[in-house]
């Protein structure tokens, strides 16, 4: 994987999916132009918004950030897997 401070990103051999991981992150900012799944792979994971809103994931959950969202916080104590298009 290429690193990218505390995301790891796998290179995909098509041009219109990623794939990454983040580990152990507090409020790192993520920025988003298309949707996403976000899922918890260890650990728990918080995510937020500038709006005030936040979700909190336990492994095995996930959730989806549609490409409106631009912009959003993550804050992990494990390991929180990331697809997008």
């Amino acid at each position: 994987p290429e690193q990218h401070a505390a995301e790891a990103r796998y290179p995909i051999p098509v041009e219109d999916f990623h794939f990454s991981i983040f580990t152990a992150v507090n409020n790192q900012t993520v920025m988003t132009s298309s949707a996403e799944i976000v899922l918890v792979i260890e650990g728990t994971a918080t995510l937020s918004h500038a709006s005030g809103e936040s979700l909190l994931l336990h492994v095995g959950l996930s959730a989806f950030i549609p490409a409106s969202i631009g912009r959003w916080l993550l804050t992990t104590t494990g390991k929180v897997c990331r697809v997008s298009c």
